[in-house]
C-alpha cells in the first residue's frame, strides 16, 4: 500500500488518495482509496458503473461523514477515476476483488456499507462474503433502477418498517 507523499497530507486523511495494490502479475492494478478517520460505524461507499469517488453522491456522503465525525472510506474501481487499469478489463468479479481488498485493508471498525447502482450489487456480494467468513458488517444499500429495468429500488427505511419497496 502506498500513501501520499510525506508532508502532503496527514496520515489517513481524505485530502489525497492512498494506493492499494490488488491482483498479481499482469492482473495487478493500483486502486485509489480516500479514507477519513472518524467514529464508528464507518461509512464504506461503493460507487456505480463508470462512476468515481469524486462523484456527486460520494462527495455528499463524505461531507456528511466529516460534519458528523464519522469514518468514511471510498475508492475507485480499476479503470475508474484515479485508479490504474483499463476499464475494458473490468468485470464484476474483478471489481469485487478490489472491493474486498479495500474493505479489509482500510475498514477495521464496523461499517455501514452503502452502494449505488452496480455498487449496490457489490455491497450485497461483500455482505455475503463477510457473513460467510463470520465478519458481518452493518449494512445499508440503495440499488436504483430506471422503470422497467432489471434493477429494483430498495428503500432501506421502508424495508425496515416492513413495507414493500
Amino acid at each position: 500500500m502506498q500513501s501520499c507523499p510525506e508532508g502532503q497530507s496527514p496520515p489517513m486523511s481524505d485530502v489525497c488518495p492512498k494506493f492499494l495494490s490488488v491482483g498479481t502479475g499482469i492482473a495487478a492494478r493500483q486502486i485509489a482509496v480516500r479514507r477519513r478517520d472518524g467514529a464508528p460505524p464507518g461509512l464504506f461507499w461503493l460507487g456505480g458503473f463508470k462512476s468515481d469517488m469524486k462523484g456527486t453522491k460520494a462527495e455528499a456522503l463524505d461531507r456528511w461523514a466529516q460534519a458528523n465525525g464519522r469514518a468514511m472510506t471510498r475508492f475507485d474501481y480499476s479503470g475508474h477515476g484515479e485508479s490504474g487499469g483499463n476499464f475494458t478489463d473490468g468485470t464484476i468479479g474483478r471489481w469485487f476483488e478490489e472491493t474486498l481488498a479495500v474493505f479489509e485493508a482500510f475498514c477495521g471498525e464496523p461499517q455501514i456499507v452503502i452502494g449505488s447502482s452496480m455498487g449496490g450489487w457489490l455491497a450485497l456480494l461483500l455482505t455475503r462474503e463477510l457473513t460467510r467468513a463470520g465478519r458481518p458488517a452493518r449494512y445499508a444499500a440503495r440499488v436504483n433502477r430506471p422503470r422497467g429495468r432489471l434493477y429494483r429500488r430498495v428503500d432501506v427505511e421502508a424495508v425496515s418498517a416492513g413495507d414493500q419497496a
